[in-house]
């Protein structure tokens, strides 16, 4: 059903990208400190990763910057799933709370803890934890 262009959803929108991008800001950061503690780690152990990334056994600044992309573009992308998560809530739940049933019940509370998690910036660390990182946690 097409209501029309609403201003409020420009600036929702507009807000949601704003945040999304204070949050991608930390996650840059965190990418470029777990960069330097995982490439001392594996120098000590003299391994073919650190002489590849690291120049005059310090890491090379594009390598730093390569690592921390995929936190930046972790958090950046979860604040704004928070963000559709919040805009599905208002948009089409929350207009049919007559008739609630248990599922639609299930998926409201789902999407509104996605929402807190994800307007928060705690589901990008929730996904980082979970993932783990090249060199730390993960593979």
């Amino acid at each position: 059903m097409y209501r029309g262009f609403q201003f409020r959803w420009v600036a929702f929108w507009s807000l949601a990208f704003f945040v999304s991008f204070s949050h991608a800001i930390p996650g840059w950061i965190y990418g470029l400190f777990s960069f330097s503690g995982s490439f001392e780690a594996r120098k000590s152990k003299d391994d073919e990763w650190t002489r590849t990334v690291g120049v005059d056994g310090k890491p090379s600044r594009f390598w730093k910057h390569v690592y921390a992309l995929p936190q930046a573009l972790t958090y950046f992308v979860s604040s704004l799933a928070g963000f559709a998560s919040l805009y599905i809530l208002l948009n089409n739940y929350l207009s049919g709370m007559t008739e609630i049933t248990a599922s639609k019940a299930a998926i409201l509370i789902a999407l509104f803890f996605f929402a807190v998690a994800g307007l928060s910036g705690a589901l990008g660390r929730i996904l980082t934890e979970l993932k783990g990182l090249p060199g730390i946690g993960g593979s």
